[in-house]
């Protein structure tokens, strides 16, 4: 199947971010993306080989600096991904969704900060909910993540698949705040 998938992009490119010396989008929209994360049989993820340079390849060294970017919206709608751990046996499949996530004031300028919030739902009743600040450059991320519905008997199923104690049911719910400098 398909590694990536979207169904719509939109984007507004505003030309008032040429005057901070940046691009700058009013809006960033992504509606339906779909997302295959799989781990083979020997542990790797599937996409490891497009990382590997080949060899004797040198590649110039590029500046490292994030581009100048300035996003005033950035939203993803409806988003899903299926997580799929072949490594293990049974293999281990797990899907995420809906994904819905709002970035307001995205921006890679130094000093300038933005507010997230994002929604995951995580199977069938657990969801996700973080929300909070970020500043890019220097990195400063602080705010409030909570995990609500997590089944207990799944996470049994992925943490300890060999192990004599079976989870049957249960559920958690579990929240902390975050300063990240």
């Amino acid at each position: 199947g398909p590694l990536l998938r979207v169904e719509r992009i939109a984007a507004d490119l505003q030309v008032s971010g040429l005057l901070r010396r940046a691009w700058r989008l009013r809006e960033l929209e992504i509606d339906g993306p779909s997302i295959r994360a799989r781990v083979l049989a020997d542990g790797t993820p599937a996409l490891a080989d497009l990382f590997e340079s080949p060899p004797g390849d040198e590649t110039k060294s590029r500046d490292s600096r994030l581009p100048r970017l300035i996003v005033d919206r950035f939203v993803l709608r409806a988003g899903r991904v299926e997580f799929v751990d072949e490594s293990r046996t049974p293999r281990f499949v797990q899907t995420l969704e809906p994904l819905d996530l709002e970035i307001r004031d995205l921006t890679t300028l130094p000093d300038e900060e933005g507010d997230h919030a994002v929604t995951i739902g995580l199977g069938e009743s657990s969801l996700l909910r973080w929300a909070g600040k970020q500043t890019i450059d220097p990195l400063h991320l602080e705010g409030r993540v909570e995990v609500t519905g997590i089944p207990l008997e799944r996470v049994g199923e992925y943490a300890a698949p060999d192990s004599p104690l079976a989870v049957f049911g249960g559920r958690a719910d579990v929240g902390l705040a975050y300063d990240v400098r």
